[in-house]
């Protein structure tokens, strides 16, 4: 069934069923289409809402999610490797271990989030991937390392779709 978005007309049937979420009404029509009733105002803003609140909280959230993926590279012209005993080698199966975390994690996430909700799965992935992280600079032996590049995967799967 397809949506269809349009100005409402006056001439709503008496069958219609209105579904109000707050600010916006929602009518299904005789055909199951729905019509919406909003007017450019109320458009421009939400548009700015989501444009003040909601973008800069994702863009930091993405940042943080490249910094975390590129401390490994920044970690390689450092002395991780002597720090840990590890050559490159192990280094790359972590990555591939990030990696693998996501992909697992990618669908099962999306789940929960519809299930949930954005608000409460994102912020506790956040929190969660934030916490190992954060840990991951006390990691001192190859298995702790791959320990924590595995939960980052984990956590990071789903937040990018």
């Amino acid at each position: 069934m397809s949506a269809v978005f349009e100005k409402h007309s006056k001439e709503v049937s008496p069958q219609a069923e209105p579904v109000s979420d707050g600010d916006i009404t929602l009518e299904s029509d005789p055909t199951g289409d729905i019509v919406v009733d909003w007017d450019a105002k109320e458009e421009a803003r939400i548009r700015r809402k989501v444009d003040f609140i909601l973008l800069p909280i994702l863009g930091l959230a993405f940042f943080a999610l490249q910094v975390d993926r590129g401390n490994i590279s920044a970690a390689l012209t450092s002395t991780i490797t002597k720090d840990l005993g590890i050559n490159t080698n192990q280094i790359n199966v972590g990555t591939q271990l990030l990696s693998a975390g996501i992909v697992i994690t990618e669908i099962p996430s999306n789940i929960i989030l519809q299930r949930i909700g954005p608000q409460r799965w994102l912020a506790g992935q956040l929190f969660a991937w934030g916490l190992v992280a954060t840990f991951q600079a006390f990691v001192k032996t190859y298995p702790a390392y791959l320990a924590t590049r595995l939960l980052l995967g984990l956590f990071e799967g789903g937040f990018i779709p």
